[in-house]
């Protein structure tokens, strides 16, 4: 096969099997085909490369674009295509995408801040670029900047005894515990040094002691405080200093009674030494309640004596009787001896004796029992007393505060007497009146039930006359039962039902026994009146 009027330039040529050419021709074959006319031959042959696959690492920003795809995040990812020489090639792609969100830088300065290789010497806001990452990012961020707060220095801490209060430190007055500052200030005013100095202070107590302090006269002598060793001094004035102090508490007389002043201090442990303010301790001995000599107390037979008020005064205190205690001294009935043990407001004590007596009982006599007639009058006769009182009273009695009162009884009656002398003491005494009943009982012929209180029922008279009801029933004229007492002692108020008859008579019938045992049965009329 003949390729006539060819122009090759630079051509490289994959040449097949049926080739007209050997790639390996001689220089002289070559040489032949110039004797084609009208013809330029350039032939170059060469070996086509082989078929390679790419394997690609990117570090990117945001996005990458590879064969026309718009990346976004991060992948591993390959692309088949035929290349120009006809070759099929996979490229792989290991693709790391970097995101930066702007950001928002606060710093804080002194004289001046370099950032990015800017140096700023204000504070305030300020927009910076920087770069970020193995892609090298762009990221605009916000840099705030502002002056640096003081730089504190902490002293090593003071403990002072606050007798050394106060005192003066780099100009400043220390008057307590706290902490202290000092400002050391620099050439711009910005980030000045403050010095900070805490301040202990030592403040011991004195001891804990009573004051004033009230001690009884004649009590045992004993020391202020039995306790406190070499850390408590006692001084006569408050003048003295710790060493001319004496470390024995003293111990004051209670011989007399009057007034001592001491003062006592006390200081810190032993590796610091600071002395308490001086304390004052007043001692007062003061004279023991004085309840005076036995006292004696006279009540009336039966009554009972009120000891609170035998001694008074501003102190408290028990009664004992018998060795025990009493425990309700306002109701005492028991005579014999009682003892008051006194304590008063300052502790101190004494024993009262108080003796109590009873008098002779009132010889009250209400006389002897009797029997009396039924609603006759029958005099009492009572003595024993100045005064007298008899119970029950009016109407049974026409007095009952006379010695000798007149009795008008209808049953049996237990009298009381009450006899008081000359030191109000009283004495009772009963006497007991029997009645002697009549042996006719009568039955009304008429009555009156109006509601005035006078003769409104119908009954026996008198009831106290009648010992057992067996019956009492009223009858109209018609012969209809209209009352029944059955066996109680009741009386017929005029109504039936409820309702008030009509005037006019009534039969009844009463069957019963009277007090002297005798059998009544009694019937007749009874005019009812409106």
């Amino acid at each position: 096969m003949k390729c006539r009027h060819l122009i090759i330039i630079a051509l490289s040529v994959a040449i097949c099997m049926a080739s007209l050419f050997d790639a390996n021709a001689s220089e002289s074959s070559l040489k032949r085909s110039e004797s084609l006319s009208h013809s330029l031959f350039h032939l170059r042959a060469e070996m086509p490369p082989p078929c390679n696959n790419k394997d690609t690492v990117v570090n990117a920003c945001d996005s990458f674009i590879w064969h026309n795809m718009v990346l976004r995040n991060s992948v591993d990812t390959f692309y088949t295509y035929v290349n120009s020489s006809g070759c099929t090639v996979t490229d792989t792609l290991r693709l790391t995408i970097y995101v930066y969100m702007p950001g928002s830088i606060e710093k804080s300065f002194c004289g001046s801040f370099t950032w990015n290789g800017q140096t700023y010497t204000q504070a305030g806001q300020y927009l910076t670029t920087s770069v970020k990452g193995p892609a090298g990012c762009v990221v605009m961020d916000t840099l705030k900047l502002s002056y640096a707060s003081s730089l504190y220095t902490y002293l090593p801490a003071w403990t002072i005894c606050y007798r050394f209060l106060p005192f003066n430190w780099r100009g400043k007055k220390i008057t307590g515990a706290g902490l202290y500052y000092d400002t050391l200030r620099t050439k711009n005013g910005a980030c000045d040094s403050i010095l900070v100095q805490e301040v202990k202070v030592l403040t011991p107590q004195p001891p804990d002691l009573d004051s004033p302090l009230y001690i009884c006269q004649f009590s045992p002598v004993v020391s202020l405080l039995p306790y406190g060793g070499d850390s408590v001094r006692w001084f006569n004035s408050l003048t003295q200093n710790w060493f001319m102090g004496n470390a024995t508490a003293p111990a004051p007389q209670t011989s007399d009674t009057g007034t001592r002043i001491y003062y006592v201090s006390k200081k810190s442990g032993s590796n610091f030494f600071c002395e308490s303010r001086k304390m004052t301790v007043v001692v007062k001995v003061v004279p023991n309640p004085e309840l005076g000599p036995p006292k004696d107390l006279l009540i009336c037979d039966g009554a009972s004596a009120d000891l609170r008020g035998v001694y008074s005064g501003d102190y408290s205190g028990n009664w004992i009787y018998s060795g025990a205690a009493v425990t309700d001294p306002s109701k005492v009935k028991l005579p014999g001896d009682y003892l008051f043990c006194l304590t008063d407001s300052f502790g101190c004590k004494d024993t009262g004796l108080l003796r109590l007596s009873m008098r002779p009982p009132v010889p009250a006599y209400a006389g002897p029992d009797d029997s009396v007639k039924f609603e006759e009058p029958y005099q009492l006769d009572g003595s024993g007393g100045i005064k007298y009182l008899w119970s029950p009273g009016y109407p049974e009695l026409n007095d009952p505060t006379l010695e000798n009162p007149t009795a008008i009884i209808d049953k049996d009656t237990r009298f009381i007497m009450m006899a008081e002398d000359v030191n109000q003491c009283r004495g009772y005494d009963t006497v007991q009146l029997n009645v002697i009943y009549p042996e006719e009982v009568r039955f009304p012929t008429a009555f009156t039930p109006n509601g005035d209180g006078l003769n409104d029922i119908f009954q026996p008279v008198p009831w106290a006359g009648v010992k057992q009801v067996d019956f009492f029933r009223v009858y109209d004229r018609f012969g209809r039962l209209i009352f029944d007492a059955g066996d109680s002692k009741i009386g017929w108020n005029g109504r039936f039902k409820g309702v008030i008859q009509n005037q006019g008579y009534y039969i009844w019938h009463f069957n019963g026994i009277n007090q002297r045992g005798k059998r009544l049965k009694e019937k007749g009329n009874v005019l009812l009146i409106r």
